[in-house]
């Protein structure tokens, strides 16, 4: 079984995700329709991946929409900045490309006069919502939110591009995933196909996390690395591949398994006992010792 790559497609309404969608359906990929979330943004958003992940799957709006719905029709980003950065973290690791879908304003509203197709379109079609809409995409991904979006993005614009140009990105996508260095079902947050390094921790946890991912977020793109349980470190594959990689290990834990698997490695703290510590300046070193 494969699981990934995923697409997300993403934009104001009216700007043609869902005629996209089909035509990426029609070479290849399932389609997935998100609705707003039904419970924690975060758990709802997990839960509808995992479910969905055996690929090559398109998704129809995904846990952006936590941030620009949010924000527009609730006056708050349903998710928190570390709550998404382990999302995206998850998406990364089956291989993920968010589309950002927009002919501009006037094509979008020209679209949108036929009317609602259902009673979500209905809410969320809003006129009076829609400068505020597409204000909020920008922010998120490319002002001053930007630093909450770790996936990589592509723009289409159904006037002037043309969808054979994705098409054959997907088709590059759904090769990369065939065989990952870091294979399923070992729990990965970034890209388990060929990352530039791999941080081993003694547990994947959300404390070493919160202070890993701030401290990586400084340094690299999320597409750049891997971070994984030290315990799994037996299980990779492509063993030649795997010796040329950059592993850093975090903890002494770590340590001990990749010398016990003959993989050399960096050291650097680690970050949950720089947590428990307070070490005030963890921070500013963690981010130097990863570079």
């Amino acid at each position: 079984m494969t699981y990934g790559p995923i697409i997300i497609l993403e934009g104001p309404d009216g700007g043609g995700k869902s005629t996209l969608a089909k035509t990426l359906v029609e070479n290849g990929w399932r389609y997935e329709h998100c609705g707003p979330p039904e419970e924690l943004a975060a758990t709802y958003w997990t839960h509808r991946v995992e479910q969905a992940r055996e690929g090559p799957v398109v998704f129809d709006r995904l846990h952006l929409g936590s941030y620009v719905y949010g924000k527009a029709f609730r006056g708050v980003d349903d998710m928190s900045p570390f709550e998404r950065y382990k999302f995206d973290g998850l998406l990364e690791s089956y291989h993920t490309l968010v589309v950002y879908v927009d002919p501009g304003r006037d094509v979008c509203d020209a679209n949108l006069e036929r009317g609602p197709d259902n009673d979500d379109a209905a809410i969320y079609e809003d006129a009076s919502k829609r400068e505020l809409v597409r204000k909020l995409y920008y922010e998120l991904l490319y002002g001053i939110d930007s630093s909450l979006m770790m996936l990589d993005v592509a723009e289409y614009d159904y006037i002037c591009d043309d969808a054979a140009d994705l098409i054959a990105v997907g088709e590059l996508m759904k090769e990369a995933v065939k065989q990952p260095l870091i294979p399923f079902p070992v729990p990965v947050i970034g890209n388990r196909r060929n990352p530039k390094a791999i941080y081993c921790v003694d547990q994947l946890g959300d404390e070493a996390l919160r202070y890993l991912g701030t401290a990586l977020q400084q340094t690299q793109p999320l597409s750049d690395y891997a971070i994984m349980q030290a315990s799994y470190v037996s299980a990779l594959k492509h063993p030649a591949a795997v010796v040329g990689k950059g592993f850093v290990a975090l903890g002494n834990k770590a340590a001990n398994r990749l010398m016990s698997e003959d993989i050399p490695f960096t050291v650097a703290p680690d970050p949950t006992e720089v947590m428990r510590h307070e070490f005030k300046a963890g921070l500013i070193n963690l981010p130097k010792a990863l570079a």
